[in-house]
């Protein structure tokens, strides 16, 4: 991670300078004080430099805690956008309808919850399982796959 600082007068200015500058990713790893100019001790400058670890941009932004899904291409690909896999996953839903099917999207362990609470918002009757959850004695027939969407690590 990058490291900066941050200059002010005391030590929670120099905070909450650090704050407002890196914002809430940011972390402080320590305040130092630093003491200028006079005589003998008398007369001094004191100044507060917090020096502070600025995570590397990342376009993903999720929960401290759990999977992260990220919608769109790797660097290799043209990117898609969420509303064009939510727009692939209706197409499939109302194939499966007419078909008189019960669908349901299977994805990796990694990913289920993220990408269950997503689809969720969009597509409510539609049920998301991982692999795991799969019975070994049911039938699965594949109706398409959903494509750019990874998990991120």
């Amino acid at each position: 991670m990058p490291s900066q600082s941050v200059e002010a007068a005391t030590r929670d200015e120099a905070i909450a300078a650090a704050r407002e500058q890196f914002g809430p990713t940011a972390r402080i790893v320590g305040v130092r004080r630093i003491r200028s100019g006079g005589m003998f001790g008398f007369f001094t400058n004191e100044r507060f430099i917090a020096e502070v670890e600025v995570p590397k941009a990342d376009p993903v932004k999720g929960p401290d805690t759990g999977s992260l899904l990220k919608i769109g291409a790797r660097e290799a690909r043209p990117a898609a956008s969420l509303d064009d896999r939510m727009q692939e996953l209706a197409e499939l839903l109302d194939h499966a309808d007419r078909m008189n099917l019960s669908p349901v999207l299977v994805c990796s362990p990694q990913v289920r919850a993220a990408l269950s609470r997503l689809v969720r918002q969009v597509l409510p009757r539609l049920s998301v399982i991982s692999y795991n959850e799969v019975s070994r004695t049911a039938q699965i027939e594949s109706l398409g796959v959903v494509s750019g969407a990874y998990a991120v690590r």
